[in-house]
């Protein structure tokens, strides 16, 4: 039997509302990964890098630092696209 919703279903809701409107920019922001990746490789090598609205906003040497830089700037750090860039190639496991 459904149960009557409760404020933290309608949280998740506003949530997931955030998400999708929220999901194009991210997507754009992870393009710009990709078609950046020589310019953010020159300025930015070995260091973790967020780019939010297509621009980088923050960078460190720890992903603690970026995501410190972020809440500082009043960014979520779940909203920025962070990458670590290196011309190094890595392997990671997840």
């Amino acid at each position: 039997m459904p149960h009557p919703p409760t404020s933290s279903d309608s949280e998740v809701g506003a949530q997931f509302h955030q998400v999708l409107q929220d999901l194009p920019r991210f997507t754009r922001d992870h393009e710009y990964f990709r078609d950046q990746w020589d310019f953010l490789v020159r300025n930015y090598d070995g260091q973790w890098v967020a780019v939010y609205n297509e621009r980088v906003v923050a960078h460190h040497d720890t992903i603690e630092g970026v995501v410190s830089s972020l809440h500082a700037d009043g960014i979520r750090s779940s909203s920025a696209a962070i990458h670590f860039v290196t011309t190094e190639k890595r392997l990671f496991f997840f």
